[in-house]
């Protein structure tokens, strides 16, 4: 831009015309806005990949990708773009995967008494809820009612802790999976 504004400068110190030089200053006009956007998208393009390069460093990989689609949404894809996906993607099929955590042994609980019929009804109302509320995909809610059920309404009951590590672990598997953009649909993930 630099070159193309002396250039200028000299042709009017010649015997150009007038038309010629308001051409010539039309053109260096237009290229000027192009020549500002690319310079906005590289110092764009270098923070983003300063950003997921400590994303991926740290194993961030929603993190990396999230940064990655503003850049994309802002000044769209190309093969640059392109190339970043594919080094996250790699990066997360390289890494190790994420330790789950282990389910707490149940406490050694001697033997309590029976529990009355209404303590009964309410573990079932309890596991119904729970049920409901893992067939609409609320694992949260599920983990939470049968929650209830263990410390609450029938400390130790075997089919409520049974069914709370289920919902657990279905929740840890649905977080996993969103974060690693993918779809959660009818309790897996694709």
């Amino acid at each position: 831009m630099n070159d193309a504004q002396s250039e200028l400068i000299a042709l009017r110190m010649t015997r150009a015309s007038p038309e010629q030089l308001s051409r010539l200053q039309a053109t260096i006009n237009a290229a000027s806005a192009g020549c500002t956007k690319k310079k906005q998208r590289d110092k764009a393009w270098e923070e983003t990949t300063v950003a997921i390069d400590n994303a991926l460093s740290s194993n961030d990989f929603a993190r990396a990708q999230s940064r990655l689609a503003q850049f994309t949404k802002r000044y769209g894809e190309n093969d640059e773009v392109q190339r970043l996906k594919e080094k996250i993607a790699k990066q997360r099929a390289a890494a190790p995967p994420e330790p789950v955590p282990l389910a707490t042994p149940a406490p050694i609980v001697t033997p309590l008494p029976q529990p009355s019929s209404q303590q009964a009804q309410s573990v079932r109302n309890l596991i119904d809820e729970a049920e409901r509320a893992l067939s609409s995909g609320n694992y949260r809610a599920a983990s939470d009612k049968l929650e209830v059920c263990i410390t609450m309404v029938d400390p130790g009951n075997r089919e409520c802790a049974a069914f709370k590590v289920h919902a657990d672990r279905l929740q840890r598997e649905q977080r996993r999976c969103i974060l690693e953009g993918r779809q959660w649909t009818e309790d897996r993930c694709s």
